[in-house]
């Protein structure tokens, strides 16, 4: 996942993975569903614990990046 987002503080999710976040909302959007949620995350359900800042950490960087559009759904944690 390194090519996602680093693994260490402060957990920097790449442009390139932002913008591929935001392509995947555009779509759902377009088929009129309104909630997303981070899924496929087994470390976290492992290590939640030692992973929450990492989670935290991605979920801010992921609502301020979506803020534009930010009233057309809901983040799901």
């Amino acid at each position: 996942m390194p090519e996602r987002a680093q693994f260490t503080a402060p957990y920097t999710i790449s442009s390139t993975f932002l913008n591929k976040i935001k392509s995947a909302v555009d779509d759902a959007l377009k088929n009129k569903l309104h909630v997303i949620n981070m899924h496929h995350h087994d470390s976290l359900y492992a290590r939640p614990d030692e992973l929450k800042p990492m989670f935290l950490a991605q979920w801010k960087q992921i609502a301020s990046f979506l803020k534009p559009i930010q009233t057309a759904f809901y983040l799901k944690c």
